[in-house]
């Protein structure tokens, strides 16, 4: 109990110390009254910040308010029709003015549900554009014609103000309180009594606590830690150089027939008709999974494009875009986990699109040779596919 009161005594002295200081500081015949106009001018404007605040935040509740409504609505009445090429696009734009810290670099076009971006990017911000892209209503299909760079230096497009696209966000609560707290302290200090001191003391406190609680809340902000960008896995891109024109490496993938020669996880692509195929894809070693696929583009000899239909238990997009080299063909190999309308991707889902990762730089190899030789490749899966020996050309 000594204890306790030695401990009260000591804090209420220290308290008393500090109010006394700061009376004699902002006190001082000489530059106390341009210490306390220096002060009152610092709190009133935070008080005003803090009311900016409110009115941001007030806003931001109204807007996603509104945003659930729709999103109610839309549920009780259906999707509805799909937006505009034009407010696709605007939808676009905003996506890259959050997440690049270039957007003007970037072109984006759509054609119904097929956007295409081009332009130039930061190489580490490339992934994440494109699997946020395929979350944005009315994003069906996504051509990726970027070019990544490691770095601004030397690309014209990308030079200027590089401008962060997430900036840290105070809490509007702490920001309120230090705004009392600043008005409080301002409102002692214009009145020139004991009465006076001890309300600019409070305030002060309340401002000091809010200040400290607000650069606590900064380290400890979603922008200070690790960041996992789960939403990267959900995007692959692969490239290589075959050796044959793009007329024929085109004519090569525009056959479903030929998809198991080059991917390991795909077991069987059986035709439909002359744009869909039926795919059994080997999901884990025991265990097969069936998905109907179909041709969303094919532009001979540029780029093809394909995505499971939405009835498929796994969703799955690609495409291929084709450049002329002076040996033969860049062939741009891109696979998309869209997601799945009011669905997170399952565990199995996130699974077999990890195993198309691991595989993916070997896929491409095994389409090289396969265009190349002709000769169908040797698989190691043990599937029920062709054996060497059988020929492309």
């Amino acid at each position: 109990m000594e204890k306790e009161k030695a401990a009260s005594g000591l804090a209420m002295w220290l308290a008393g110390a500090a109010v006394g200081a700061a009376a004699m500081y902002f006190s001082d015949p000489r530059q106390g009254r341009r210490r306390r106009a220096l002060l009152r001018d610092k709190l009133y404007s935070l008080g005003l910040d803090a009311l900016d605040t409110r009115d941001a935040k007030m806003r931001d509740i109204g807007n996603r308010i509104e945003g659930m409504r729709a999103k109610f609505r839309n549920a009780l009445e259906g999707s509805g029709p799909p937006p505009s090429e034009q407010v696709l696009c605007a939808r676009l734009r905003t996506l890259m003015g959050r997440l690049v810290s270039h957007p003007h670099a970037i072109t984006v076009t759509a054609n119904g549900g097929h956007v295409v971006f081009s332009g130039a990017i930061l190489a580490d911000e490339r992934e994440i554009l494109l699997a946020e892209a395929y979350k944005v209503p009315g994003v069906t299909m996504i051509e990726d014609r970027l070019s990544a760079y490691a770095s601004p230096i030397g690309v014209p497009s990308l030079q200027g103000h590089h401008q962060t696209p997430s900036q840290p966000s105070w809490n509007p609560a702490l920001k309120a309180m230090a705004g009392a707290g600043g008005i409080l302290g301002a409102f002692g200090l214009t009145r020139r009594s004991p009465g006076g001191l001890l309300l600019a003391g409070a305030g002060l406190a309340v401002l000091g606590r809010a200040l400290i609680a607000l650069r606590h809340d900064d380290q400890h902000s979603p922008q200070h830690l690790p960041v996992r960008h789960e939403s990267m896995r959900s995007h692959l891109e692969r490239s290589i150089e075959v050796l044959a024109s793009p007329e024929v490496v085109f004519d090569a993938w525009s056959d479903f027939d030929n998809f198991p020669h080059f991917f390991a996880k795909l077991l069987t692509a059986t035709s439909v008709d002359n744009r869909r195929s039926r795919w059994v894809l080997q999901e884990s070693a025991n265990a097969k999974l069936e998905a109907n696929v179909a041709w969303s583009k094919r532009e001979r000899p540029v780029m093809l494009a394909w995505q499971s239909e939405d009835d498929t238990t796994f969703r799955l997009a690609g495409s291929v875009t084709l450049e002329p080299t002076r040996r033969g063909t860049q062939v741009r190999l891109s696979l998309s986990m869209p997601p799945k309308a009011g669905a997170a991707p399952s565990a199995a889902d996130i699974a077999l699109f990890k195993g198309f990762e691991r595989e993916l730089e070997k896929d491409l190899i095994r389409m090289k040779s396969f265009i190349e030789s002709g000769v169908v490749p040797h698989h190691a899966t043990g599937s029920t596919r062709p054996e060497g020996g059988q020929l492309l050309h």
